[in-house]
């Protein structure tokens, strides 16, 4: 595919640069044979917290909101998990490993491109994910939502990345998975790329994105190749 005429690409983090299954092992230990599950009920419980933060306008960071959502964890499966474990389970965040075609691919469009990271991450927490898989000099910037205290789809979220670039809405592309995030961020003025990694089709995605791709390599120029 060929990325509409923009200056800068806007990255989600967690699903789009970085790999969350990665961490599923450290979930093994709480209940083996279901971790790859306990992790994924977990990020799901922590996302429908962050939609009741918008609807309450009652703001909570994301490690915050992690913790909450592992007391949920030990309710839903029946299991206990120490302090010291829940601590552990929250760091997993800073070494999940990056997807295999991401370094390359950012080499290649930071050519061409202002590359931002923009995720509901704290920032101590993006600095260390991105850090652990030496993506740092490959970015222009490296934003988290806590800055403003606002979590996508919230327009504040996209403003703290159109201030950072200096560019009108229009000259930026959100690329991500997740539907709401793509929806604020076309509602805001942005042009939109779904990253579906091979996710069934969803009803009006072609309302909200302009282009749909299932994997970064999508977003290379025609004929160039990675691993």
């Amino acid at each position: 595919m060929e990325i509409p005429k923009s200056d800068a690409l806007i990255f989600d983090g967690f699903g789009t640069l970085f790999d969350l299954s990665s961490a599923s092992p450290a979930f093994e230990r709480i209940l083996p044979g279901r971790g790859l599950e306990v992790l994924n009920w977990w990020r799901a419980k922590q996302l429908a917290y962050t939609r009741q933060c918008i609807v309450t306008r009652r703001y909570q960071n994301l490690s915050e909101l992690m913790m909450r959502a592992l007391e949920d964890v030990c309710k839903h499966f029946r299991v206990e998990i120490s302090p010291e474990m829940r601590t552990t389970l929250c760091a997993q965040y800073l070494t999940l490993t990056a997807f295999p075609e991401v370094p390359d691919v950012l080499n290649i469009l930071r050519k061409d491109h202002k590359l931002i990271l923009l995720s509901h991450g704290t920032q101590a927490m993006l600095d260390g994910v991105v850090a652990h898989n030496q993506l740092t000099p490959l970015l222009d910037a490296v934003l988290s939502v806590d800055a403003v205290r606002a979590y996508k789809p919230e327009s504040k979220a996209y403003e703290l990345a159109r201030e950072r670039l200096n560019l009108p809405a229009s000259s930026c592309v959100y690329i991500g998975g997740n539907p709401f995030d793509i929806a604020g961020a076309k509602g805001f003025g942005m042009k939109t790329i779904w990253l579906h990694r091979g996710m069934p089709p969803m009803a009006l995605m072609n309302l909200i994105a302009d282009e749909s791709i299932g994997s970064l390599k999508d977003l290379l120029p025609h004929g160039c190749l990675i691993d």
